[in-house]
């Protein structure tokens, strides 16, 4: 079988290599992109590091477990090209050289919102305000770090543009992102590098893709890992649905993924009334088909994380016909198509994401939203299959 691209896909291997695979990556895009690839006849394989959690799993794709990162060249011999989830760390450079001796094309899949170097790069307010109301997280310790050494982290810089170097391309999730990570290579003298950026987003599972909507309902739903408290900001999503819901009593808000002792916590801080807090229903962790049905229903996507790398939750979002509104990071800028499917706010600020909240429910209220021609847009744009011949159009344009 001959695919436009002028080679015969039975004959083609591609592998993709991401480290940290587990049984619950299959609906998220390390599972989801070897799948659509292999839908549409390429050989496709997927390496990660050996785990006893997936002793027993029945994996939908050639899956390929090694003891340690030593053994990723000699298992990439015998395909044609990786995909490559490296998220710039340097720690990747020493086995992606290995690999490029061996011929083979590599493309790396950053998994990033294109940000490096966070205190000096584009829009770097968010760090700093978490900063300042977190002393002792990690990010501090990282801004700690770059002003007390400086040259470790222009180091880091160089490697990174060294791994940019020895690839074939690089895949980003976002424009905006796209942008960003071209920021970062003009700034450092490497503008030549930007012609290997090239923006493919994640898929969504067909289970979503091929979902009927019926009715919707003034549900705003969250989905995300509540206890990973620095990129999500469970506090500004408690504080802006009190806010939210206490201006418009007719709305319901569902909060969905782990870590509901956190949202509860938040609910108590902030002494929320018994009106809204009998509207906010935290669910905990739920089956993927449960959050479908919930996504289906709802109407609004809300999502304050400060930074992400593309939400998976927020895509499956506009593909259930929600429209998002959400913090102004690089992927739901994307998603939301500046009005088409969704609002981002202005800034972090309570006050921002309730006003962009407001205006969001009013769009729904006034029926200004088609959201049968939201989902259709983008289950076209965001299938596996879809996805996966972006992947190899990189392939075999690099």
């Amino acid at each position: 079988m001959q695919n436009n691209f002028g080679f015969d896909n039975k004959k083609r291997k591609i592998n993709i290599f991401y480290d940290g695979y587990y049984p619950m990556h299959e609906t998220k895009d390390p599972g989801q992109i070897p799948i659509g690839l292999n839908e549409i006849g390429i050989n496709t394989s997927l390496v990660t590091l050996k785990k006893a959690e997936l002793s027993n799993y029945d994996s939908p794709f050639s899956l390929i477990q090694i003891k340690d990162l030593n053994e990723i060249a000699n298992v990439i011999d015998s395909f044609d090209a990786v995909i490559f989830y490296s998220w710039l760390s340097v720690s990747f450079n020493e086995y992606l050289e290995d690999i490029k001796r061996l011929n083979k094309k590599i493309i790396l899949k950053l998994d990033s919102d294109g940000r490096f170097g966070v205190t000096n790069e584009p829009k770097n307010r968010r760090s700093s305000y978490y900063i300042k109301n977190n002393p002792f997280s990690r990010s501090t310790l990282g801004y700690i770090r770059r002003i007390i050494f400086p040259k470790v982290e222009q180091n880091n810089y160089i490697q990174r543009i060294k791994q940019i170097d020895i690839s074939d391309a690089v895949v980003i999730e976002s424009p905006d992102a796209a942008n960003n990570l071209s920021f970062f290579l003009s700034k450092n003298g490497r503008s030549d590098l930007i012609n290997k950026i090239h923006v493919i987003p994640d898929p969504v599972t067909p289970d979503i893709i091929d979902s009927k909507i019926e009715n919707k309902e003034n549900i705003i739903v969250s989905v995300g890992r509540w206890d990973d408290i620095a990129p999500k900001n469970p506090e500004g999503l408690i504080q802006t649905l009190n806010k939210f819901l206490s201006f418009k009593e007719n709305w319901q808000a569902l909060v969905i993924g782990p870590g509901e002792n956190v949202i509860k916590q938040y609910i108590d801080k902030f002494n929320i009334s018994n009106s809204v807090k009998q509207r906010i229903n935290v669910t905990g962790s739920l089956p993927h088909e449960k959050i479908k049905n919930y996504l289906l229903k709802s109407k609004i996507f809300f999502m304050p994380s400060r930074w992400e790398s593309f939400g998976i939750a927020a895509a499956e979002g506009v593909c259930c016909g929600c429209t998002i509104v959400g913090s102004p990071i690089e992927s739901l800028r994307y998603l939301t198509l500046q009005g088409f499917s969704g609002n981002v706010s202005y800034s972090w600020d309570i006050d921002a994401m309730f006003g962009t909240l407001v205006y969001e429910s009013n769009r729904w209220e006034n029926n200004e939203i088609d959201y049968i021609n939201i989902a259709n847009y983008w289950r076209e744009k965001l299938n596996r299959q879809s996805i996966a011949k972006g992947f190899l159009k990189v392939i075999e344009k690099s």
